[in-house]
């Protein structure tokens, strides 16, 4: 015997499945406002960063501004009076020299004399009259 009809067995199978699909409707909302709730949290703690970033970003351009002015300032040619004093002399080589007794002469190295001139091979005479760089006295 049919207790029931098919028509109200099939409106009951479609109620329980639609309360089913509510259920599952309403977890997902609740999820997604979770979500919303998260990225909003998220978005206020990326906007307070990026502030403080382009506060961060609006110093270090000031420094720059002050460091590239201050560049500006060194590099500004001075003038000088006077006569200029150089690290280095030329002198000239005498006849029967040699890169030690010059060294001894002048009151310097062998080594700083080559170091001086790189055009001098170590084994190498010196010439008279030829022009040599030395560290000045």
């Amino acid at each position: 015997m049919n207790v029931f009809s098919r028509a109200f067995l099939l409106s009951l199978v479609v109620t329980i499945l639609s309360i089913g699909i509510v259920n599952l409707t309403i977890g997902h909302i609740r999820k997604l406002e979770r979500t919303i709730d998260e990225l909003g949290q998220s978005h206020s703690i990326l906007t307070t960063r990026a502030e403080g970033v382009e506060i961060l970003n609006a110093g270090l351009k000031k420094r720059i501004f002050e460091m590239e002015e201050e560049i500006q300032t060194l590099q500004r040619p001075v003038a000088v009076s006077g006569p200029a004093s150089f690290p280095i002399s030329r002198v000239l080589a005498r006849r029967n020299d040699t890169v030690v007794g010059l060294a001894q002469r002048e009151k310097t190295t062998a080594d700083i004399i080559y170091a001086l001139n790189s055009w001098l091979g170590e084994n190498k005479g010196l010439v008279a009259g030829q022009a040599l760089w030395i560290p000045s006295q």
